[in-house]
């Protein structure tokens, strides 16, 4: 048995316990909370507010996010997003036997030409 197995096995119980506790004291009513002997507690509000706040958390972190990147990045019609200033464009070496060819970045039509065969506009 690894560390990684043992810590979540001990999170996976604290989970469920923790969420036992919780339902226990959001349906109890005062009164037995009183009677039990647990004079501190929150508001039975919060039973349902931290909840929904946190769901409302979780999407506003995804819209942010989705928003960030369609913010920062290039549309895809846009040059650079084909080559850019430190692209190395040609035809790869002629390698010798048992060397590794030089790295390029090949040219987007013959990558087309590879991938799609010849096109009415390449005749």
């Amino acid at each position: 048995v690894n560390a990684r197995e043992v810590y979540g096995f001990v999170g996976w119980c604290s989970s469920a316990v923790v969420t036992v506790l919780w339902f226990l004291w959001a349906i109890t009513p005062d009164s037995w909370l009183v009677a039990v002997g647990v004079a501190y507690y929150p508001a039975k509000y919060w039973a349902i507010a931290l909840p929904c706040q946190l769901c409302v958390s979780v999407v506003l972190f995804y819209w942010m996010y989705d928003g960030l990147n369609r913010a920062f990045v290039l549309s895809p019609s846009h040059g650079a997003q084909i080559s850019d200033a430190f692209a190395n464009v040609g035809e790869p070496d002629k390698p010798s036997e048992r060397s590794i060819p030089s790295l390029v970045d090949l040219d987007m039509r013959h990558v087309c030409r590879v991938l799609y065969g010849k096109q009415q506009s390449d005749k």
